[in-house]
């Protein structure tokens, strides 16, 4: 079984990522005020624990 540790949206290119403690997420629009998220396809990421920190570990930084 999958767990959901996170979710994040940017609302402007090359802002931060805004990491949320809740989200409003329908299927057209995917999450309501992310900058993307109204682009057909550009909905939602969804990012393997694992992965993330095999990559932050590979260029030595912690990110969230």
């Amino acid at each position: 079984m999958s767990t959901l540790k996170s979710i994040a949206m940017k609302t402007a290119p090359r802002a931060p990522m805004q990491e949320l403690e809740r989200a409003e997420i329908t299927i057209e629009k995917g999450i309501t005020g992310d900058l993307r998220g109204s682009q057909a396809g550009r909905q939602i990421t969804i990012l393997c624990e694992l992965s993330w920190q095999t990559t932050c570990d590979a260029i030595n930084t912690e990110l969230p």
